[in-house]
């Protein structure tokens, strides 16, 4: 077992995730990587009460996150890791956490964001963070559920939109 699906959703546990993502990717094992959840108790204990009793979740900050594709708590699951922002995937890539795909779920609207499509908004550090990821050899792919079609970010970066569906 590995991990099965690595997302940037800035929900991180909500209904698509569980509905569909879980069943899709058949996992057992959820994993947040956020430094703000990671250090509230209020919103660690608000995520796992989303989880169903049949997945396991755990809830760590990206310092925190010391596991490797090795580790028995990855191999022995099938794991769905969940992170905010581009710049929280290159810190764990540069930590020594190696993955070569990324799905693109939903970054919502903020001061200084560009739309792309109608959830995702990148301003231009999202953006570089991206273009660290390309330059490290992993693909990013825009996809909000498993029934829609995934596409290139870049190419959605190039073309100025992610078409929906």
């Amino acid at each position: 077992m590995a991990v099965e699906l690595i997302r940037i959703d800035d929900r991180l546990i909500h209904g698509q995730v569980i509905v569909g993502w879980v069943p899709n990717t058949k996992a057992d094992e959820i994993i947040c990587i956020n430094d703000t959840v990671a250090s509230n108790e209020m919103q660690k204990c608000l995520m796992k009460m989303a989880v169903p009793p049949n997945l396991q979740a755990m809830i760590y900050s990206v310092d925190g996150f010391n596991l490797t594709q090795d580790s028995a708590e990855i191999t022995e699951h099938r794991v769905i890791i969940i992170v905010t922002n581009p710049a929280d995937l290159v810190r764990l890539f540069n930590k020594g956490f190696k993955f070569d795909r990324v799905n693109l779920g939903g970054m919502r609207h903020s001061v200084n964001k560009k739309e792309y499509s109608k959830s995702v908004f990148l301003n231009e550090q999202d953006i570089a963070d991206f273009s660290e990821l390309k330059k490290l050899g992993v693909k990013v792919f825009y996809q909000m559920v498993p029934t829609d079609k995934p596409q290139d970010l870049f190419e959605c970066l190039l073309k100025g939109a992610c078409p929906e569906k």
